[in-house]
């Protein structure tokens, strides 16, 4: 059974990916090697990307419904399956 993603988890995650993108920058600048600005185009690009989509996604994905169930409804199958045999 698959988890079901609610339109608050994708923009906790937007968040998360953008503060990947912000950590590589800040790592970028603090590298004194070429392949620091490698890094800060590809990875805080891609992080960046991804945050974008996943916060937009929110806005256009439907809402996922989350019900609680209760122990009584689980009887109350129960009670209805024994009764129909």
């Amino acid at each position: 059974m698959g988890a079901v993603i609610t339109n608050e988890g994708r923009i906790r995650r937007a968040a998360l990916l953008m503060l990947l993108a912000l950590a590589a920058e800040a790592l970028s600048v603090y590298w004194r090697h070429p392949l620091s600005l490698y890094i800060f185009m590809a990875a805080s690009s891609i992080f960046c990307f991804l945050a974008i989509v996943s916060f937009l996604l929110s806005f256009v994905s439907p809402s996922a419904r989350s019900r609680v169930r209760e122990p009584s409804d689980d009887a109350e199958v129960l009670e209805r399956q024994a009764a129909e045999g």
